[in-house]
């Protein structure tokens, strides 16, 4: 399969690699995004170079990547305004994520399920994004990286947590 992420769900996807390398490997957030971008944009850069080499079977797959390429800064410059959200209220996103899991604990959910919620939270605490498209991109992101049991858990818990960030009216059931 082509690498799946392109353009915002890209930086998205930086914001949760980076938050995940940051605490799996306990080293601090800013140098875990530089190793991950660089990373990421090394990887671009072989892609367009090889596209062969790495499945990429027509010009319009190879196009998404030259064009994430040209858009880079733009694509890093949104996935740190989003790790500076998470930074700079990281107790406040926790907080919320457990407020709002409804039974599940927060010890047994999966790095990788926790980093894509940290990093939705963080963009609807703090970015005008939204909330349905932050949820949305967090599912499909979810989709890809984790299962679609997943997906469906991280839905439900940003759901709640948009509600508790008054960004979606409360619903009561009949």
């Amino acid at each position: 399969m082509v690498y799946p992420f392109h353009g915002r769900r890209l930086a998205r996807v930086l914001a949760v690699e980076s938050i995940y390398t940051s605490e799996l490997m306990g080293i601090p957030l800013e140098k875990a995004f530089t190793d991950v971008i660089n990373e990421r944009r090394d990887f671009f850069q072989r892609v367009v170079s090889n596209p062969e080499e790495y499945d990429v079977k027509t010009e319009r797959q190879l196009a998404r990547f030259k064009r994430d390429l040209e858009n880079w800064h733009s694509i890093v410059e949104f996935a740190e305004r989003i790790l500076e959200i998470y930074s700079a209220n990281r107790t406040a996103v926790e907080d919320i994520i457990k407020r709002n899991l409804e039974g599940i604990d927060y010890e047994r959910i999966f790095n990788v399920e926790k980093s894509i919620l940290k990093t939705a939270t963080s963009e609807m605490m703090g970015l005008d994004t939204d909330y349905r498209v932050v949820i949305t991109e967090a599912v499909k992101i979810t989709t890809d990286l984790a299962t679609e049991k997943a997906a469906k858990m991280i839905n439900a818990i940003l759901d709640r947590i948009a509600q508790d960030l008054g960004l979606k009216e409360v619903v009561e059931e009949s």
